[in-house]
């Protein structure tokens, strides 16, 4: 009976760690749609998982297995994980909030995406990003055009209707001028083309794609049956609101902002990846990426992408007071 003992607690957890190792690299090389549901949690949570199982047989009996099988979980971690690059990365140019005023100040485009909303609504989350100076903002979640025209009034000055697109759910507030904008439901989304005062013309896009699954019963068919459908239906919204774009006039630039609800590396973002647009905060982001929650990031679900035309110059996260989400902010340059 003690040798059974020993066995289930001592031996049997690294090896089902270590069983289990192959499987989850399988599921996060791949993003398979059957597979979302286990994708759908951050990989450090998995690796976390694994070194503690195997970790705490290494307590109870100091075996080299457990120990081998905890180190091999904490190494993936650490080389793998979404947020290590980040945490690696300098900080040296991370968007300061001490911006001085005026049009593309310091040379640089800043953009920030931000979903607005904690349950309900509170008007003074948009007034975050006025400590920031943006050149483009792109809400999600947000509020009536009148707020939205009154964000652009205290950033901008002068008449501000030309300065705000769209509304409610998604809204853009910019510098620049804008020339057209369209607004959709399916996904949720606004589409603006924007002079920007220095001349250069930015198609700029507002998106909240559907809401996650959030089944976590993992020992039940149903919820990775959940989870796939989840996916293939956001893909679904990500297609339309790529075919609904105008062409790009030779040059312009593209940046596509917002809450998408799918955690980085998804394999929802390929479609964005086959139109050649680049992650900005994979590019040259800083510090803790995650998004959400905002009391404790442990996704990110908020995303920019670029076309060629803007060259990420740094990004980071930032934590708010009004909303469950965290604002992000990122500076461009203009690809010559």
């Amino acid at each position: 009976m003690r040798r059974l003992f020993r066995f289930l607690v001592t031996v049997l957890p690294p090896l089902g760690a270590l069983g289990f190792y192959p499987f989850f690299v399988y599921c996060y090389l791949l993003r398979e749609d059957r597979l979302a549901a286990v994708t759908v949690f951050p990989f450090w949570a998995w690796c976390l998982a694994g070194a503690a199982t195997a970790g705490l047989a290494w307590l109870c009996a100091r075996r080299a297995l457990s120990a081998g099988v905890a180190g091999l979980w904490l190494l993936t971690m650490l080389l793998f994980s979404d947020e290590s690059r980040f945490l690696l990365r300098s900080r040296a140019h991370e968007p300061a909030r001490d911006r001085p005023a005026g049009a593309l100040a310091e040379g640089t485009l800043r953009v920030i995406n931000f979903n607005c909303r904690a349950g309900v609504f509170n008007p003074k989350a948009v007034e975050e990003v006025l400590p920031w100076n943006p050149d483009i903002v792109l809400l999600q979640e947000c509020v009536r055009p009148a707020v939205l025209q009154d964000l652009a009034r205290r950033l901008y000055g002068g008449d501000p209707r030309t300065h705000t697109a769209g509304g409610y759910e998604c809204g853009i507030v910019t510098r620049g001028r804008i020339l057209s904008s369209r607004t959709m439901t399916s996904p949720y989304s606004v589409i603006a083309r924007i002079q920007m005062p220095s001349g250069e013309l930015v198609d700029a896009v507002s998106v909240h794609l559907r809401s996650a699954e959030t089944d976590v019963r993992l020992y039940k068919k149903s919820a990775f049956s959940r989870h796939a459908d989840n996916r293939r239906k956001r893909r679904t919204e990500l297609e339309k609101l790529l075919a609904a774009r105008d062409p790009l006039p030779p040059g312009g630039a593209l940046v596509i902002g917002g809450d998408f609800n799918a955690p980085a590396g998804d394999a929802v973002f390929r479609l964005l990846e086959d139109e050649h647009l680049t992650n900005a905060m994979d590019a040259a982001g800083s510090g803790w990426p995650d998004t959400f929650p905002n009391s404790a990031p442990m996704l990110r679900i908020d995303h920019q992408w670029v076309n060629a035309a803007l060259t990420p110059a740094g990004g980071r996260v930032v934590d708010s007071t009004h909303s469950d989400h965290r604002m992000m902010v990122c500076e461009y340059t203009f690809t010559e």
